[in-house]
Parts: structure tokens; C-alpha cells; sequence
């Protein structure tokens, strides 16, 4: 009789942790991510959604209408006149280079097709494209970020929503910078596979992404470099040895990935290194180092620290007062849960994983 007791009483505990909010999210944890996600979306953007408003936006932000809208009408216009397997174009100016439409990305043949279904139509629904292949996507990757180092799924939501709500994303994504967070996202992601899950593949692609920009793949590169350090000792107790194993598998995957992707990521290079702004007259390049402005270094560390808290600290749109102007300043602000919860982190690292954390941190500076 004793024994069954027992076993009434604990069939009966189960029973109750399978009706505890604990056990649901821990279940359920992704789709409910999913549905906070486009709840608030819908709260966030609804004159969006409803129609009321088009992504565009003037003041700052007016290269949306100045650069983007008529870039996508051009790439209309080379679909018409070169077709779709393209790398040369006699429709702007005397002809030049075009990025090649094959490719193993799919974001750049999805427009395509897109386009080609849509025409100029497909413009007034520029919204709806970004949230569905890059707002939503990258909050997914900030979930499954989380649950790769082995976070509880209530975590895994925050995460991915507080990412997918970022400062970068919702200001800067109307500028056209969805793609380059979702590919550095990605990488991190991928990087946390290779890491801890041994899944190479995931790291062959992100790097295969970013190559078609090669400023964004230093940038990227040299981040994931130092956080791969940081990394690799926070798994191994504070211990060094054994990264250099871990490096050259990260090298020998990326200089794969970027050789695959060769002919548009060269293509994309020669665009941009023989555009005026790099090698023309109107360059800054010598300028900029022969004048290092003390003045200006110090504006954009006092606004780097500011835009931590928040996007609008210093004026928003041509009311900005920070460095350079609303758009192209830090846009590191990621909601007010994280400012209150960063400085607890500390307390939970061992004395060395602190000073390395520290020294990861002030590097961003």
C-alpha cells in the first residue's frame, strides 16, 4: 500500500509540473517566441501593416527614397535588358560590372523572382519583405542562439525578441541593413554550432553570405575572431591551449565559403573599390588620416556610450546632435530589459572570464 502511495503522489507531481507555466514554455517555448513576435510587430508597425504608411521615410532617412527605390527600379530595368544570369550592363553610363545573379544566396534570387512576379508592385509591400526575410528570421536565430549554449527557452524568447526589436535593426533596416544583421547573426549562430555541436556547415554558409560584401566580412571576421577567443576559454576552464586548432578549422572553412562565391564577391569588390568615394578625387581617405580630429573621436565615444541607452538620447532625425547624423552614429540600443540585466552578468563570471569579458566588451569602443 505504501508503494502505491508513493507512486499516486509523485504521478501526481508530474501530472501538476505539466500544467506549471515553467513546463509550457519549456515546450512550447518557440512557438510562443513566435506569436509574441508578431503581436508585437503588429503593435509596433500596424499603420505599416494596415497600409496607412509605406517603408519609406525623408528627413534622415529619405535614401530610401533617394537610393534604394530607384536602385530596385535599375534592377527591374537589367532584368528586362540583360536578363537574369548577368555581369556586364551597357544601361548605366558606358557600361559597367554588374553583380551576378547566380548565386547559392537565396535572398537576392528571391527578389529576383519576386520582382519578376510583382514588378514595381512588389515596392508598396516592402515591409511585409522585411519582416519576413529578415525581422522574423533573425529574432529565430537570436532563439535558437540562446538554446544552442544551452539557455531555458523563457530565456531563448527574450533573446530573440529584444534582437529582433534592436536599435540597428528597426532604425537602420530602412536604410537596406536588414541583410547584413541577419548574416552576422547568423555567424554567431553558426559559430556557436561549430563550437559546441561540431556542425561545420552552418559556418560554411554564413561566411559564404557575407562574402558578396567584403568591407561587412572584415568587420564581421575581426569581431568573430575576438569572440571566438573568448569563447574557446570560457569552454576550456581559462585555458589557451588547443585554439589554434579551432582557428585554422574557422579559416579553412571561410577562405572555402568566399572561393565558392568568387565571382559575385569579386564582382561586388571591384564595384565598390572603383567607386569615386574610394579611389576618385572625391575620397576622403588621406584627408582622414593626415587630420585626425580629436573633437570628432570624442563625440562619437560620448555618443557611442549614449546610444547604449537609447536611440534618441541625442535628437532623433535631423534634430540629431551626436556624431556624423541619426542613421550612420552606434545604434547599440536593445531595450531596457538588457540595460537592467548587463551589469548582473558580472557575478556570475569567474575572475578570469571577467577580465576577458571586460576586455571584449571595451574593444567595441
Amino acid at each position: 500500500m505504501k508503494n502505491n502511495q508513493k507512486k499516486i503522489v509523485i504521478n501526481e507531481k508530474i501530472n501538476q509540473s505539466k500544467f506549471s507555466l515553467e513546463y509550457f514554455i519549456e515546450k512550447y517555448g518557440f512557438w510562443i517566441f513566435i506569436l509574441v513576435s508578431f503581436t508585437a510587430s503588429y503593435i509596433v508597425f500596424k499603420d505599416f501593416i494596415t497600409g496607412n504608411f509605406l517603408y519609406f521615410f525623408q528627413d534622415i532617412g529619405s535614401d530610401s527614397i533617394n537610393i534604394t527605390f530607384p536602385n530596385y527600379i535599375q534592377g527591374i530595368n537589367l532584368q528586362k535588358s540583360e536578363g537574369f544570369f548577368r555581369t556586364w550592363t551597357f544601361y548605366t553610363g558606358m557600361g559597367q560590372s554588374v553583380s551576378s545573379s547566380i548565386t547559392l544566396n537565396p535572398f537576392p534570387i528571391f527578389t529576383q523572382i519576386l520582382q519578376l512576379i510583382f514588378g514595381i508592385n512588389l515596392w508598396y509591400y516592402r515591409f511585409f519583405i522585411y519582416y519576413f526575410l529578415y525581422f522574423l528570421p533573425i529574432g529565430i536565430l537570436g532563439f535558437l542562439y540562446f538554446k544552442t549554449l544551452n539557455y531555458s527557452k523563457f530565456t531563448c524568447i527574450i533573446g530573440g525578441l529584444l534582437l529582433q526589436f534592436s536599435g540597428y535593426l528597426i532604425v537602420g533596416s530602412q536604410w537596406g541593413h536588414a541583410h547584413r544583421l541577419l548574416y552576422s547573426v547568423f555567424l554567431f549562430f553558426s559559430f556557436e554550432q561549430l563550437l559546441l555541436k561540431k556542425r561545420w556547415i552552418y559556418f560554411f554558409i554564413a561566411f559564404y553570405l557575407l562574402s558578396d560584401n567584403f568591407f561587412c566580412l572584415a568587420v564581421n571576421g575581426i569581431f568573430l575572431f575576438m569572440y571566438s577567443i573568448i569563447r574557446h576559454l570560457d569552454t576550456n576552464d581559462g585555458k589557451f591551449g588547443g585554439y589554434h586548432k579551432l582557428f585554422f578549422k574557422m579559416a579553412g572553412f571561410a577562405i572555402l565559403a568566399v572561393a565558392l562565391n568568387a565571382p559575385r564577391a569579386l564582382t561586388n569588390f571591384l564595384m565598390m573599390f572603383e567607386s569615386p568615394r574610394v579611389s576618385g578625387n572625391v575620397n576622403q581617405a588621406k584627408t582622414l588620416i593626415q587630420n585626425p580630429e580629436i573633437l570628432d573621436a570624442y563625440l562619437r565615444r560620448v555618443t557611442t556610450t549614449l546610444r547604449f541607452f537609447g536611440n534618441d538620447l541625442l535628437g532623433s532625425g535631423s534634430e540629431f546632435k551626436g556624431w556624423y547624423n541619426y542613421l550612420e552614429a552606434a545604434l547599440f540600443y536593445i531595450g531596457i530589459i538588457s540595460l537592467s540585466i548587463f551589469t548582473y552578468a558580472f557575478f556570475f563570471l569567474i575572475k578570469n572570464k571577467k577580465f576577458f569579458t571586460v576586455s571584449f566588451f571595451y574593444s567595441g569602443f
